[in-house]
């Protein structure tokens, strides 16, 4: 399914945030999953740079996060996108 699918359906939005408030397991899990990524100190290994050891593994726990926010964004309710006309589809109403 894809994200423009899921916010059509307003059944599974709802039945999704309802689980967030019913189950506390689902938010203590999602706070464990926070918790395991948070930066810790690595040590560099040798020969490698630090400058792109540390931007590999930031991108790598950015996408985790964005992953995690995504999950929780869920069960916030989304219309789905308005589908707008090609711009030159339609004659010019007013303006230049």
């Amino acid at each position: 399914m894809k994200l423009s699918d899921w916010a059509k359906q307003e059944d599974l939005q709802l039945e999704w945030k309802k689980a967030w408030e019913e189950i506390p397991a689902l938010k203590a899990g999602l706070a464990v999953l926070v918790e395991a990524a948070l930066p810790t100190e690595v040590k560099v290994p040798t020969g490698v740079d630090p400058i792109q050891f540390n931007a590999l593994i930031n991108s790598k726990r950015e996408g985790y996060y964005d992953a995690l926010r995504n999950i929780e964004a869920l069960k916030e309710f989304k219309k789905p996108l308005e589908v707008l006309p090609d711009p030159w589809s339609e004659p010019n109403k007013g303006g230049l």
